[in-house]
């Protein structure tokens, strides 16, 4: 027999708007599936950024995908920032405008590309 799983919404198993599930792990699976799919948009919406990022980078460099990859990597790790948001940052400010720390590490790691 299974658990019945109490919704405050109404008496039946179900998530806020009425959708209800047989089964608690029915229930459990699609909350699963629901965040995995909002992992996954945050990840392709992040994905333009850098993207965009990476050609910045190619271009300032120059250099190829694979050591503009890095170099985004790289600040990420000096600056203790996710790579998306590092790539936002870049996108978003330019060069010029880029804040201080992320811009010492831009350049050690442009000129870590050049050379590598």
């Amino acid at each position: 027999m299974s658990a019945r799983v109490r919704c405050r919404h109404r008496s039946s198993r179900c998530l806020r708007g009425g959708v209800s599930f047989p089964s608690a792990e029915l229930q459990r699976q699609f909350v699963l599936l629901r965040e995995e799919n909002r992992q996954l948009r945050r990840a392709l919406d992040s994905r333009s950024d850098i993207d965009q990022a990476l050609g910045m980078i190619m271009a300032l460099a120059p250099c190829g995908r694979r050591p503009a990859w890095r170099a985004l990597v790289d600040i990420s790790q000096h600056t203790n920032t996710k790579v998306r948001t590092v790539a936002r940052l870049l996108v978003e400010a330019g060069e010029q405008r880029v804040p201080a720390p992320y811009r010492r590490a831009l350049h050690r790691a442009l000129s870590r590309a050049r050379t590598g």
